[in-house]
């Protein structure tokens, strides 16, 4: 993925609980989450807001959303590309954040991924 162009995934999920939960949504090689991946999550051990990551090699690049995550709130993620090696991530239709450092490579992440953890 990281030398192609104008593409679009997006998803839409309603946290059932913002306590002892982990939640990462985005792209993925299956295995290895947080080794090579490019997505949005939230961990309730860290975060009050949903976080834009992208991982190359267990190095990543995390940006916060500045939207908070909230039980029965929906939310629709969108993960898109213009330009090789750039990705623009938003939540509700909100503002763009562009990443492009630590972006893996197209061999790295070529599963979609949603990962809905309870911690316990």
């Amino acid at each position: 993925m990281d030398g192609t162009t104008n593409w679009e995934a997006q998803w839409i999920i309603s946290p059932v609980s913002v306590t002892s939960v982990q939640y990462v949504i985005g792209i993925t090689n299956l295995g290895a989450i947080a080794s090579n991946y490019i997505g949005m999550r939230f961990d309730s051990a860290t975060d009050t807001n949903w976080k834009f990551e992208s991982c190359a090699s267990s190095t990543c690049s995390t940006t916060d959303s500045g939207v908070a995550v909230t039980a029965g709130n929906w939310y629709r993620f969108r993960l898109r590309t213009t330009s090789s090696g750039t990705y623009l991530l938003s939540v509700n239709g909100g503002s763009e954040t562009s990443i492009s450092t630590n972006i893996p490579r197209s061999e790295e992440h070529t599963s979609e991924l949603q990962s809905l953890r309870h911690i316990s």
